[in-house]
């Protein structure tokens, strides 16, 4: 093996490298924004439980009225 074919070969391992982490950053990005997407959706999904909640709460606080009215 000469210089210039271990040259182009220590180039392939450079351009491997550099395409490795492109791939790493464009994963991280993704990575990133699906935690985001997912942490909101969450937010969205504890909000609708306390209304839930809330509610479940306020119907049971009526019927517990309306038995003892007719009790």
């Amino acid at each position: 093996m000469n210089e210039n074919q271990f040259g182009v070969i220590l180039e392939d391992i450079r351009d491997m490298f550099k395409t490795l982490a492109e791939g790493q950053k464009v994963i991280e990005e993704s990575q990133n924004a699906l935690t985001f997407k997912i942490e909101k959706e969450v937010d969205r999904l504890e909000r609708k439980i306390d209304k839930y909640m809330e509610f479940t709460a306020d119907v049971s606080e009526t019927v517990t009225d309306h038995e003892n009215r007719i009790g």
